[in-house]
């Protein structure tokens, strides 16, 4: 795996590149206060058919925060436009997952000449207000500090909570999420801001305005995207009948990373 600096709309974006010279390249991009290295069980997996890569948004992972706090809709749109215009691999196939979606289905929206296809994962299509609520406290709330990446963590804790994910999964996760300050404390990588501008996104009207192939994953023990949505979801996009991942909750690609890989690279290898 190489690490590469992408430019950003006045970020610098961190892209995981996991290898494989297939195309169409994938893209795989992370929910909200997740980080790139969620996908490294499925980019692994992808890299024997496709080039594959696994992008942090920014606010997040090893990507650079705002300096001007500007976390809405059209930075994200910025971002995504001038990373992917200016690699050099190709037309992509986005793998965006949870409220990966608010950002990468904009994007798709915007520029359906630039992706080859759109793999929606996992979105939140109705907030609760309880959920609502949750994520404005979280927003507000300062991250806590840890003495050591140990007990950084070992508190480390998922907002849906994982039912297939081996152990190490589970641990390669934690132990990305956190940085190192330069008083030696660790701390949550994600700017606590960073989804703030865009939890008002639709994803079934996005959906409705995309004009290229799409497909879409969930959980077959999902708590995020029922089975009725997933039916309006598929209708909307164009997309055929919703692949159910085994033994998965919301978090599919930690859950199951090996058939996650499987839907995508089937659904990229018919785009050819």
């Amino acid at each position: 795996m190489e690490k590469l600096d992408l430019p950003g709309a006045g970020v610098r974006l961190n892209c995981l590149d996991y290898g494989g010279k297939g195309e169409p390249p994938i893209l795989l991009i992370h929910g909200g206060a997740a980080h790139a290295h969620w996908w490294d069980f499925v980019g692994e997996r992808l890299k024997d058919t496709h080039h594959s890569l696994s992008i942090d948004l920014r606010g997040h992972g090893d990507s650079e925060r705002a300096a001007d706090g500007d976390y809405t809709i059209e930075a994200h749109i910025a971002d995504l436009s001038a990373a992917i215009g200016n690699w050099g691999f190709g037309k992509p196939v986005i793998a965006a997952h949870s409220g990966g979606c608010f950002a990468a289905l904009p994007y798709a929206a915007a520029h359906p000449e630039a992706i080859a296809g759109m793999a929606i994962v996992e979105p939140r299509v109705y907030w609760p207000p309880e959920l609502l609520e949750m994520a404005s406290r979280r927003i507000e709330r300062p991250h806590r500090r840890f003495a050591t990446l140990e007990e950084a963590c070992a508190s480390y804790r998922f907002i849906f909570p994982p039912i297939g994910a081996e152990p190490e999964v589970l641990e390669h996760v934690a132990r990305h999420s956190f940085r190192q300050e330069s008083d030696g404390m660790w701390v949550n990588k994600t700017e606590r801001m960073s989804m703030a501008g865009i939890f008002n996104i639709s994803v079934m009207d996005y959906a409705a305005r995309l004009r290229c192939p799409a497909m879409v994953i969930r959980g077959d023990r999902s708590v995020h995207l029922s089975e009725e949505d997933a039916v309006r979801l598929t209708a909307l996009a164009k997309a055929g009948p919703a692949v159910v991942i085994s033994n998965a909750q919301h978090n599919v690609m930690l859950d199951n990373p090996a058939e996650v890989a499987a839907a995508i690279r089937s659904f990229a290898a018919a785009l050819k």
